[in-house]
This record gives C-alpha cells, structure tokens and sequence, in this order.
C-alpha cells in the first residue's frame, strides 16, 4: 500500500478499510528471518487470550530481527482516533503498546535471552550475516526453526554479525510519550 512515509498507520488503516479482518500479524521488511513456528506458536497465545496487541519485543528475548506483532483490528482502529505524535504514526504500533492502561497488550518470551543477537537487515554487515543463514536453511530444503538457526551458529561462529547487540530500536531511544 502507497502512502506517506511518515504515517505508516494511515496506510495500515488503508489496508484493513480493503481487507477487514479480526487481527492482523505485523511483519517488518528489514526481519526476513521470521520463523513459520514462531508465528503458529504466537497465534496460538493470541487466540487463547483476550489481548488487543501481543509482540515478541516488548522485552526483547529473541534476535534483534525476529520481531512480530500480533495486533486486533479494533485496537488500531481506536488508537487511530486518538491525538498521536509523529513517532506513532510512523512506528505503527507503538501508540498501542505506550498505552497499558487503554490497551490489553502481552509480551511474548523465548525460553533463552537471546536479544543480544542481531538478525534484522540495516547495513550491509547485516544483509552478509543474513545470506548466511540463508544459504544454510536452502541446504536444508525447509524452513528453519529458531534452535536449529542458533545450533548453526554456535557450530559455525565465523563469521558473526559484528552489529550484535548496538543497535535495536535505536530510531526510538530518545522517544518519550505524551500522552498520559
């Protein structure tokens, strides 16, 4: 969907206004690496919950670029009613979750912290380390799951991604809320 750079809700609006639907999951481009397992398992918490929003980044225990959020039509709708700041509008659900007392939101946890690992594509030491992992899962024939990638990478550490760790969120980190 075409639309303002800056107001990336306006085009998610666009897209449920077309295709209505209960729920949407919330991918970003620069996260190639989601994983088919983790989305079954994160749809499966939703379901049996009655949450408005559900991301596996809220507190951060997966790889910087495995991110997913699970969000209700309704919710987004409502927050695009709300006076949103320029950040909110252009990082779609952050209204959501920068409000717990109007929204039901949940954070969903890996067993293991393993947020110091960068795995999302912003330079090009990123797009290297991701080909990687690429090329190993084609070798595979299917789809990899998040034990088997970390196993790879523990059995064949060179080379790592040297942006590990630095850089998660870093387009928010001086954002704050001004809403109460």
């Amino acid at each position: 969907m075409r639309g303002s750079l800056n107001n990336v809700l306006a085009r998610f609006i666009k897209v449920l206004d077309i295709y209505e639907q209960e729920f949407f999951i919330r991918i970003t481009g620069d996260c190639p690496l989601v994983m088919p397992e983790m989305l079954d398992s994160m749809i499966e918490v939703f379901e049996k919950s009655d949450l408005d929003y559900l991301s596996n980044a809220l507190e951060p225990s997966f790889p910087d670029g495995l991110n997913i959020d699970k969000v209700k039509t309704s919710a987004l709708r409502k927050l695009n009613t709300m006076k949103l700041s320029a950040t909110e509008k252009e990082h779609v659900t952050l209204g959501i979750y920068s409000r717990p007392n109007l929204f039901s939101i949940q954070n969903y946890s890996n067993g293991t912290d393993l947020s110091e690992e960068r795995w999302t594509v912003d330079y090009t030491q990123d797009l290297e380390f991701v080909r990687r992992i690429v090329r190993f899962e084609k070798k595979q024939f299917r789809y990899l799951t998040l034990s088997e990638v970390v196993n790879f990478l523990r059995n064949n550490p060179e080379p790592g991604n040297t942006l590990a760790g630095n850089l998660r969120n870093e387009a928010l980190k001086d954002w704050k809320p001004q809403h109460e």
